[in-house]
């Protein structure tokens, strides 16, 4: 009788250790969960594709969670975060560099147990390149060809070589012109002059008069001046892609993301002609977090986003050049052949003094302008 309170005590005290002991391994096992928070413009470049890779992140095993959230416009973008500071945003490489210049993103390179093996172009682009901000991919300008047209008009003679060079283009675009045909437009001359000048160290912008003096702006200018006073090179108030499709005009500069999907039959793209390092436009993910200690969660997601095979996928599914390397192509199709020869030779990323991110359009206004009085 004496002896039950005794085994009564040391029964609760062996179910308490039991508890305890459960309570201990529950903690160990089951890590504290992350999140990092990701903010993009609705709509815009690789913004749906970031999406369904989040829900793919997220439904794995990781102890880091995403959190999206869309903004209508870049400028809804920019106004809260001068008010608040996402982990990452996707944006374009202007944005970037620009508020990487203001101090303004955060340096998670230590958080990487391998960091991200970028192409030589994009690593040439900023200091800030795998270190606060990690491209996916670059939007570059892709000549596209109407093959049936071409071969029936006054530039067939000259053959597809004639397209190698800006020299050539603009010989061919004159020769088709003097017989009434237009051979060549663009979605956007401003990003035809940016493509030639900035490499050759002109820093166009179209709007300041030194650089319309140099020896580089007048050459490039008169050689299209030149096709379009023949009645070789027009403008368009539609998209230059459909008007080639029809063959009318025989070709166009298009952005590469334009062509992303299905291609149609006879129609052919090159890389710009003429130009020693080729426009690129990069996207990709900004580190705007302001608080250390998050390196490790935002890097987790950023290793997992930038392996090469899914990083290449995704890029090449956009009509960009990849960014990141060590990954082998399976059977490229025309537009991702012609990106990734691309990406094996250097960029040309404008600087942001360049005006090339210009929203005025100002230089695209005028010379549009003086297409329409040359009709």
């Amino acid at each position: 009788m004496k002896t039950r309170p005794i085994f009564r005590f040391f029964c609760f005290l062996l179910c308490a250790c039991f508890l305890l002991s459960a309570c201990g391994e529950e903690s160990v096992e089951t890590p504290q969960e992350e999140t990092v928070s990701i903010w993009f413009v609705d709509g815009a470049l690789l913004s749906a594709e970031l999406r369904t890779l989040s829900e793919q992140f997220n439904s794995a095993s990781f102890p880091v969670k995403t959190e999206l959230r869309a903004f209508a416009d870049e400028a809804e973008l920019g106004a809260a975060l001068d008010s608040a500071r996402p982990d990452l945003i996707l944006c374009g490489h202007e944005r970037a560099v620009s508020l990487y210049e203001e101090n303004r993103l955060g340096d998670v390179s230590t958080g990487f147990s391998q960091p991200p093996a970028y192409n030589e172009s994009f690593l040439a682009l900023s200091d800030c390149v795998g270190r606060a901000f990690f491209p996916i991919g670059a939007e570059t300008e892709l000549l596209e060809v109407n093959g049936t047209a071409f071969e029936s008009s006054e530039a067939g003679a000259l053959g597809p070589n004639s397209l190698s060079t800006l020299e050539g283009l603009c010989a061919a675009a004159a020769a088709c012109g003097q017989q009434g045909q237009v051979f060549f437009t663009a979605d956007s001359f401003t990003a035809l002059f940016t493509a030639a000048l900035g490499p050759l160290g002109s820093g166009f912008s179209g709007l300041r008069e030194q650089d319309m003096l140099s020896e580089d702006y007048k050459r490039v200018y008169n050689l299209l001046a030149e096709a379009a006073y023949e009645g070789g090179i027009a403008a368009y108030d539609s998209a230059a892609l459909p008007l080639v499709k029809s063959g009318e005009p025989v070709c166009a500069l298009v952005a590469s993301t334009g062509l992303a999907g299905e291609r149609d039959e006879g129609l052919a793209c090159y890389p710009l002609p003429g130009v020693s390092g080729s426009l690129a436009r990069a996207v990709g993910l900004a580190v705007t977090s302001p608080f250390s200690g998050r390196e490790e969660a935002i890097a987790k997601f950023l290793s997992w986003l930038l392996q090469p095979q899914r990083a290449a996928d995704l890029a090449l599914t956009r009509g960009l050049i990849p960014a990141i390397g060590g990954w082998a192509p399976e059977e490229p199709g025309e537009v991702e052949t012609a990106l990734l020869s691309l990406s094996e030779e250097m960029l040309y990323f404008p600087p942001l003094d360049s005006g090339f991110f210009r929203s005025d359009g100002e230089f695209e206004h005028r010379f549009r302008a003086a297409l329409e009085m040359l009709k």
